[in-house]
């Protein structure tokens, strides 16, 4: 427990809890937008008039209030959410007969999403890449003498294993995805003269990883706070 927090913060944080629900309702029915989830975990603040508490039964006055705040999301809502926390905090202290000289202050912790948040973003993705089934790349052959190149294509299917919360700063979520491959043919475009690969063994690595590389980041544009950090495979052309 915070040194900040007494039976005073105490009170304000019981009140602000109870009247959170019916402030966002509003603001949901007012504006028609949808904020990120949040939890109002912990307020605190010393009165400054300790004494004058004591010793002539005076409410207490505070000098600052801060609230911690959990959020699933640090993103441009948060804005929304600091105003609405501060109007919560504000009508609970006056609503005790207390008082403040100085702001509110919110500070925001990022938890990650919630289950039902992360399986909407689990359908999110999954809408997106069943519209990505296939890729067409390149690689040089080896031990050329000039520089001539080898086409490859792939066609496949993108299933999303799994959503989970993240570690990195800059993703919310981390995903798995498993490429399901139908057919992967290599040739010369030009002559279209191909031939049938039963694994990926056949692709540089290079190659294969800059696939990997240009799906993962045109999930990412799509929705900027997950990351594809691993793509399994299984060929379906044996």
């Amino acid at each position: 427990m915070s040194k900040y927090k007494n039976i005073y913060t105490e009170d304000i944080e019981k009140i602000a809890q109870r009247v959170l629900p019916k402030f966002v309702e509003r603001f949901h029915k007012n504006y028609n937008f949808t904020l990120p989830e949040f939890t109002i975990r912990e307020i605190n603040g010393m009165p400054r008039n300790s004494w004058d508490i004591i010793t002539n039964g005076d409410a207490p006055k505070f000098g600052y209030i801060t609230v911690e705040v959990d959020i699933d999301a640090k993103d441009g809502r948060m804005g929304k959410v600091k105003k609405l926390v501060t109007a919560v905090v504000d009508q609970a202290i006056r609503s005790l007969g207390y008082d403040y000289e100085e702001d509110i202050t919110v500070n925001f912790t990022r938890t990650g999403g919630s289950p039902k948040m992360m399986e909407t973003v689990k359908n999110t993705l999954q809408k997106y890449l069943n519209t990505v089934t296939t890729y067409q790349g390149e690689y040089l052959m080896p031990y050329s003498e000039a520089d001539e190149y080898v086409d490859w294509k792939i066609k496949f299917i993108l299933e999303v294993d799994s959503v989970r919360n993240s570690n990195e700063d800059d993703c919310l979520y981390s995903v798995s995805v498993t490429m399901y491959v139908t057919e992967l043919i290599v040739g010369f475009e030009d002559k279209n003269d191909w031939e049938t690969l039963r694994n990926r063994y056949g692709i540089p690595e290079y190659s294969w990883e800059k696939m990997v590389d240009t799906i993962s980041n045109s999930a990412s544009n799509i929705l900027p706070h997950i990351c594809i950090d691993e793509i399994n495979y299984e060929f379906k052309n044996r």
